[in-house]
């Protein structure tokens, strides 16, 4: 089933074009940068790209937040069951 891809699953394709739309991306900022009589055209033009690029930095901190907010709960999660599973074995040894 081509075109069907499942919840949090990127294919390598999908990374080799976000990695190329991010190099196209900061090449043009580069670019843009580097003028010193920019038109206002190519003013809103580097403000625009400037806000993708930040937008999208914001985007991968959230999402890593996300995956180590996930870490930390399972982590606590694993104590916790461990925990119990301890406390039971105590409770049972002592009848």
């Amino acid at each position: 089933m081509h075109g069907v891809v499942s919840a949090g699953f990127v294919s390598q394709e999908q990374v080799r074009r976000r990695e190329a739309a991010r190099a196209w991306r900061d090449q043009q900022i580069a670019e843009l940068s580097a003028l010193t009589n920019r038109t206002h055209q190519q003013d809103e033009q580097l403000r625009a790209l400037r806000l993708e690029r930040e937008f999208q930095r914001r985007a991968e901190e959230a999402a890593q937040d996300e995956d180590d907010d996930e870490q930390v709960r399972t982590y606590f999660q694993d104590h916790e069951n461990r925990a119990a599973i301890h406390y039971r074995s105590l409770n049972l040894e002592r009848l």
